[in-house]
């Protein structure tokens, strides 16, 4: 699951909480979890509280897509991920 962070200007703890919890639910469907496109700040503040040892943070969706195991998958003029 790609969660697109281009958007976000701010996050706090909750919203860290929030994410860690999506990514523990998302594991234990035996999926991954991987963050996109999140701002500078927003990546300093994931490098702070070490987010990026537990949760995949690519710098652009399509790397985000290119990171997925075991998937082909494309995006489409939307930005959305799909798979053949």
């Amino acid at each position: 699951m790609i969660v697109d962070l281009s958007q976000l200007d701010f996050i706090d703890a909750s919203g860290l909480r929030a994410l860690l919890t999506a990514a523990r639910d998302v594991e234990s469907a035996g999926r991954i979890l991987v963050l996109a496109s999140p701002s500078s700040s927003a990546s300093r503040i994931f490098e702070i509280v070490g987010l990026e040892r537990i949760v995949a943070v690519m710098p652009s969706i399509e790397a985000a897509v290119a990171s997925l195991p075991g998937r082909e998958a494309t995006l489409t003029s939307g930005g959305r991920a799909t798979s053949p």
